[in-house]
């Protein structure tokens, strides 16, 4: 299950990339042996040291495409379903209980963002993700801040399509502007300021993303290999902008 680096119930081509490109970036920044920058890189990248010995090389792309094919959930194929709403009302991190029942849950019984992604990764059919994160009482917060340290993936394998529309939230709007800006987003997702972290990994097509502020990532977004085609990214500020309004 390990090996289910995007968490979308398969060891695939997904998987792979996911490890390749962590590959790539630390060569690029100066290796991993003894005293470069990327040393020790089991701390830095944890589960994409498939092998356990401190560097993200091609033995470990070899120890994913190993296992290519294997499931790593229940079987949820079927027939595709029809659009699924999720509506996140926590700004929590924690994971979804049961990837794939459909159901946006947690232990805690809420919704996070995190959990949207992982139901929508795992079941068949189209799914959009929408805000409504509340202070106690029902006020609508003048920000939230979703705060994680690990990255955002989105890995749909049937490449049905999943809608993140941050304008949803209380208070968020769109530009309507021709020249310069009015947009409200009050939606921001900020990483840990480590230079090896990523935002949101996009492996999958046909997706939207729409209406947040990332900043503190290595890299805001990421899409990665073939199937990553035909998104769209909209209305989402980079980390120089990371004022709520422009």
């Amino acid at each position: 299950a390990r090996l289910d680096i995007t968490q979308n119930g398969r060891v695939n081509a997904s998987a792979a990339g996911a490890v390749g490109k962590i590959w790539k970036d630390q060569q690029e920044l100066g290796g991993c042996g003894a005293g470069s920058p990327r040393a020790g890189t089991a701390a830095i990248w944890g589960s994409r040291d498939i092998d356990g010995d401190g560097c993200v090389d091609v033995a470990d792309i070899q120890g994913v495409l190993a296992y290519w094919g294997t499931r790593t959930s229940p079987l949820r194929e079927g027939a595709v379903s029809s659009l699924l709403a999720f509506t996140v009302d926590s700004s929590g991190d924690e994971s979804d209980s049961n990837p794939g029942d459909g159901l946006c849950q947690t232990a805690a019984n809420t919704c996070t963002l995190r959990a949207a992604i992982q139901d929508a990764n795992a079941r068949p059919g189209p799914e959009t993700i929408s805000f409504d994160i509340r202070n106690p009482g029902g006020a609508c917060p003048n920000l939230v801040t979703i705060q994680s340290a690990s990255a955002f993936v989105i890995d749909d394998g049937r490449n049905d399509g999943l809608t993140i529309d941050g304008y949803t939230q209380c208070g968020a709007s769109p530009n309507t502007l021709p020249v310069g800006g009015n947009a409200v987003l009050k939606i921001e997702v900020q990483g840990p300021a480590a230079t090896s972290v990523y935002g949101v990994e996009i492996y999958s097509g046909n997706n939207v993303l729409r209406g947040l502020a990332l900043y503190n990532w290595y890299r805001n977004i990421d899409l990665i290999g073939y199937s990553a085609n035909n998104n769209l990214i909209t209305g989402t500020l980079p980390p120089s902008w990371s004022s709520m309004t422009q």
